[in-house]
Formats: C-alpha cells, structure tokens, sequence
C-alpha cells in the first residue's frame, strides 16, 4: 500500500517535475516568443512611432493644409459670396441692358427712318444763298463789293448774279460751296436789287434778293457829315463844304433863271385853278424873294454840285458850318424828272427836318455857334418875316412846310426810336401824307381819263399830276377851319388842269383815293362847305353821281363813290357834268 502510494507519489511528483519541465520549457518557449513578440512589438511599435511621428508631422501638415484650405474655403466662400453679389448685379445689368439694348434697336431702326427721310428731304432740298454788301454807302461811279455766298449738299451747278438789269453766271461744278467777292460799279443814284439765284444737281433753285441805295458825292458828303455831327465833342467844328462866293445881285439873277416863263404862267394857273393864289400874284418873284432873303447864307446848286454863298451873310466859323450840314443834308430845290411834286416835297421835308433836328444836336454841343447864332438871329428872322410877309398864305405854308412839318416828323421818330430810324424812314417816293400823319403805306395808282375829247380843242393841259395830302388839306384850308385830319385817309389821287386862252378860264378835275368808306365820308362832308364857303352866293344843285355848286362865273362839282371822290371845277355846270360823266 505504502509502494503503491510511493509510486502514486512517485508517478505524481514526477508527473508534477514533467509538468514543471513542461511548464518551464513552455515558459522558456514562452519568454522567448514573448521577447521575440516584444522584440517585434517594440520594432513595431517603433516602426509604429515612426510612423505616428510621420503620422503627426502629416497630420499637422495636413492640419495647417486644412487651416490654409480652410482660410482659402473662407476667402474663397467671400470671392463667392463678392461674385455672386456681382452675379446677380450683372444678371440685373444685363436685364436692363436688354431693355436698353431693345431702347436702342429701337432709336436705331427710328434713326434709320429719319436718315432715309433725311436723305429723301436733302434730295428735294433747296441750296441755302447769302448775298451781303462790305459797305454800307455806295457811290455813284464808285466800284462798290458785295459778297456771294451759296451751298447745296448734292452740290451746285449754276449761280446767277444779277445786279439791275446784268447778270452775270458763274458755273457751281457740283461744289457743295461756292463763294465769291465781286466788284459792281452803277451810274445811276437811287436804289439798286442783289438777285443771287443758285441751282443745285437736282435743278432745284433758290433765290435771294437785297437792296441798296447809291449816294451822289453830295449825299456821301452828308452822311459823312452826319458822322460827324454824331460824334461831336464841345466846341467842336464840323468839316466846312467847298462853296463859292458871290455877290447877291448875281445869286438874284441866277434863282431867276430856275423859272422860264412858260413854267412860271402853268404853275401859275394850276394854283389858280385849286384857290391857291390870286391872278395877279408872281409866284417867280415870290419865290425868289424868299431865296435871296439874307437868311440865306449858303444855297445848294444842284446843276454845279456846290453851295453858294452869299457875300453879304458874312457866315464863319462854326455856324457856318451849321449852316452847311443843314444845307448837305436836303435835297436839290427843285423836283428832278422821276419825282411827282408831292413825294419831292414830303422828301424835301424829311430831308429837312431831319437836318434841322441835327443842327439842334450841333448847337448844342457847340457854345461858340449858339453865341454866334443868337447875333444874326434878328437880321435873320427879319428878313425871313419880311420875305414870307408878302407871299401868299397857300405859297407860304408851302415853303415853311418842311421846316415846320418835316421838323416835326423827324423829332417824333427821334424821340420815339432814335437818330438811325429817321433815315430808315425816308422812302425814295416818299407822299407827304406819310410826313403828316405818320406810316409807310403806298398810294394806289390813280389815273384818270385823256378829258382833251370832251372839251375841244380850244383847251390846253397846263399840268397832270399827283397833287398831295398836304397841298390838298391848303386847299381846303383856303376857306375852311380845322381841315387838319380831312384828308389823313389819302390813298392817292391824280389831277388835271386845262387852260382856255380865249376866256382865260380853268378846267380842274382831281380824283382821290381813300383807304376805307369812312374817309371818304369824312372828306366829303368837310368839302360840301368848301364851295358855299367861296361862292357868295352859292347856287347847290344834286346831279347824276354828285353835287354842284355855282357862282356868277364857275362851277364846283364834287361827284362820289365808295372810297373814291372826283372834284370838277369848271366854267358852266354843262361841262361839270360832262367832265363828272368821264369819272372811273
């Protein structure tokens, strides 16, 4: 039993050694596959902290990546966030400039249209013409330039120029622009028409005409004078006129040269025939009075185209030169060829006036002439009553018209548009209503009927003519009052005298033109006084068309129509009537 458990024992310590040795030698085996696992871990596990060493630096790096991808995310998200804000401004640009875009196709299809319509309207175009004179005097027989300008877009072909009655052509060779200064020279004073006509390639024309006026050397004189007399300082002069020196007797026989018999007896027995003068009255030697009077220092010579003066008047200094600017500003005394006597004398009066008026502005600028003036002021206006003292009322109104009328005029225009608009208001067939009652308007033309068939042989014209508003109110005025505004519608008129040797009788017959019914009727009333006014007594008697009033020795008829009234004065009512029968 004891064997049995020592061999127990036996058996089990030694199977407790086997498992010792066992466990040793799997302990040993163990420890070195641990130390080898250790050795493996430990180069793993530097292999591993290798790596993390590596992973760390790349995970930093790729931290700072991230930082720098974040800030670039960051900056770029704000680059996004600028650009979509610019985007949307330009998706808003870009609709409004599609509805501009749309404005603008728009205008330019509309632009199109206009410049088709412009090219269309530039081919019917007319060329566009200027025509101006370089100065503003031309002198007769003096060359005077003027400048020519015209245009066309399709150009030129031709250019005329005429100046009066010649005309000159200039060739455009299709030029858009042609220019040209050209030279005229005229012979004849009054005025003169620029006519510039131009054509274009399409044979469209146009014209453009101006006017001018050339002065005589005299009437160059007197608008330098006028400058002059413009621009005077105190006690300054203007330029003395060349004149000459006579002696008064001679001046005498020389005005009385102005008057042939045969115009002094006609004009003698026209004023007769409108009440104007007696039969005895010498109108030469009236007249003549009243030019050689001692007021009359200096007196133009038309004919010789100087002044005379007078010995006697003793005229220096500056009146002397008052006196001149007066004189070169009026007309020649008596009515050259192409001037009815009325318009000479409503010129004359402007001219006059206008002269009167400067010497007004003279005087007073210039003490030394007043002084001298106020010295010859008595002998002057001595003389000047005494001359008009024995001239008949009709003859004296007559002569004093321009300086008492025309001064009138030319101080209203003065006073109501300045010293320029006087000239401007001077026409060149001037009436003398115009000086009387203002305004421009040209008379009509009145003529009347050849009156030699209803009178006979035994009658010869003495005179036919346009006698006037003014000397048609003196005749009124020889037997009416307040005949001032009778005659302020004159339109026209046209008389006729004829003059029977064999009786030493007068036929007149004057037609007037009226510019409306009621100043027809006005005159008409005032006139049926005129003859009863004369006649003493007098017989009226209504016939055909009129009424008639007769004396011992005349009758006066005054036939009327609607705007129109035809006054016959004649020797027995039967040739009155005969006469009113020949009425227009």
């Amino acid at each position: 039993m004891k064997q049995s458990r020592l061999i127990a024992f036996s058996l089990t310590l030694f199977m407790l050694l086997l498992v010792v040795a066992a466990g040793f030698v799997f302990t040993v085996q163990s420890q070195r596959t641990l130390q080898t696992r250790l050795e493996d871990r430990h180069e793993e596990l530097l292999t591993n902290q290798a790596a993390g060493t590596r992973t760390a630096v790349s995970l930093a790096e790729t931290a700072a990546t991230r930082d720098a991808v974040s800030e670039q995310a960051a900056a770029a998200n704000a680059d996004l966030d600028a650009v979509e804000q610019q985007l949307n401004e330009q998706l808003q640009l870009a609709a409004t400039s599609e509805a501009v875009l749309a404005e603008a196709e728009a205008a330019v299809a509309a632009a199109d249209a206009r410049i088709a319509d412009l090219q269309q309207e530039l081919q019917s175009q007319q060329p566009e013409v200027t025509v101006q004179l370089l100065d503003a005097e031309q002198i007769v027989e003096e060359p005077f330039y003027f400048f020519v300008a015209a245009s066309d877009a399709v150009g030129l072909t031709s250019i005329d120029v005429a100046v009066g009655e010649e005309t000159t052509p200039y060739t455009g060779d299709d030029q858009r622009l042609f220019t040209q200064m050209i030279s005229r020279t005229l012979r004849q004073a009054g005025p003169f028409t620029i006519t510039v006509t131009a054509v274009n390639s399409n044979q469209i024309s146009t014209s453009m005409s101006i006017t001018g006026t050339l002065l005589t050397a005299v009437a160059a004189q007197q608008a330098d004078i006028l400058a002059a007399v413009n621009s005077l300082p105190p006690r300054t002069a203007l330029p003395t006129l060349p004149h000459i020196l006579i002696l008064r007797s001679d001046f005498v026989q020389w005005v009385g040269a102005q008057f042939p018999d045969v115009n002094v007896q006609q004009q003698t027995r026209i004023l007769r025939a409108f009440d104007m003068i007696s039969p005895d009255v010498d109108v030469a030697t009236a007249v003549a009075a009243w030019q050689t009077a001692d007021f009359a220092a200096l007196y133009y010579d038309p004919a010789a185209d100087r002044f005379i003066a007078l010995e006697q008047a003793a005229v220096t200094g500056p009146l002397s030169d008052w006196v001149a600017a007066q004189q070169a500003l009026v007309l020649p005394e008596f009515p050259p060829g192409d001037l009815t006597f009325d318009s000479w004398l409503a010129v004359n009066a402007q001219r006059v006036g206008e002269s009167l008026l400067w010497q007004e502005l003279y005087l007073a600028r210039n003490e030394q002439a007043i002084a001298e003036t106020a010295v010859l002021s008595a002998t002057l206006l001595s003389s000047t009553n005494e001359a008009l003292a024995d001239m008949p009322a009709a003859l004296r109104q007559e002569l004093l018209f321009p300086y008492t009328t025309g001064y009138q005029w030319a101080l209203g225009i003065y006073q109501e548009r300045g010293l320029s608009a006087i000239a401007a208001a001077q026409q060149p067939q001037s009436t003398t209503a115009q000086v009387l009652f203002g305004g421009t308007a040209v008379p009509q033309g009145i003529t009347l009927p050849d009156l030699q068939a209803a009178l006979g042989d035994d009658w010869q014209m003495q005179g036919r003519g346009v006698w006037g508003a003014f000397r048609l109110q003196q005749f009124l005025a020889g037997q009416l009052d307040d005949v001032d505004t009778a005659v302020a519608g004159w339109s026209g008129d046209q008389y006729t005298i004829y003059w029977n040797e064999n009786d030493d009788t007068l036929v007149m017959a004057l037609l007037i033109a009226w510019d409306s019914p009621d100043s027809a009727d006005a005159f008409n009333t005032i006139f049926a006084g005129y003859a009863p006014a004369l006649y003493d007594p007098a017989q009226s008697q209504d016939v055909d068309g009129g009424t008639c009033w007769q004396s011992q020795d005349e009758t006066l008829c005054l036939f009327t129509q609607e705007t129109t009234s035809f006054i016959v004065r004649a020797p027995t009512l039967e040739l009155a009537q005969a006469i009113g029968a020949q009425m227009p």
